[in-house]
């Protein structure tokens, strides 16, 4: 294992005889996107830990192919920023798909709990005050919705493992994220 550094953050990069060569897919065989030193590049940011025990482990730092860039060129690190904003909203918020690229502004579509659903004022509240303490544009939320139905699995929105694929979300619901950007859902209150 390796960590490797990409635009500052850290790929975590795998090599050994439990490494696939390449993918099958639909009969095709697809090589697997290796490093010069034939280390299996996964896309994960990683970061080492200190577990309470004193053991180092690597945790999950997000995809670094989620990652953009704001048309003012700030850097904005998703997959922290969704752990924080879910942090923040719970247990108000099952999940949370964000968009920006190329745009002066985040907004995010949020797919509420049950107990979101009931009490979407305090959701709003509770991304205000994450916006008071995170008020750079790389980490403020300007608008946002809430989801009315789940991500569908059979149109790649929803991983084997049940979470949101945001790029594919992001693709397939490109006009939801456009109203967003121009002005339709909610600003937090008190923004």
């Amino acid at each position: 294992m390796a960590l490797v550094d990409i635009d500052g953050r850290s790929e975590l990069r795998v090599s050994g005889p439990n490494i696939a060569p390449c993918y099958l897919i639909e009969g095709r065989r697809i090589d697997l996107p290796m490093d010069e030193h034939g280390f299996y590049r996964s896309g994960d940011a990683a970061v080492l830990r200190l577990r309470s025990d004193g053991v180092a482990v690597f945790g999950f730092d997000g995809r670094l192919a989620e990652d953009f860039k704001l048309s003012s060129g700030v850097k904005v690190r998703t997959g922290p920023l969704r752990a924080g904003l879910l942090a923040q909203c719970a247990p108000l918020a099952d999940d949370i798909v964000i968009s920006g690229e190329n745009r002066d502004r985040l907004v995010a579509l949020v797919f509420p709990s049950p107990a979101g659903k009931a009490r979407p004022n305090e959701l709003s509240a509770r991304i205000a005050a994450w916006n008071a303490a995170n008020p750079s544009g790389s980490t403020a939320i300007a608008r946002f919705d809430l989801a009315t139905a789940p991500a569908d699995r059979s149109k790649g929105e929803q991983s084997d493992k049940g979470q949101i694929v945001q790029s594919r979300y992001l693709r397939n619901h490109a006009d939801l994220f456009e109203a967003l950007q121009a002005g339709g859902g909610q600003a937090p209150v008190g923004a």
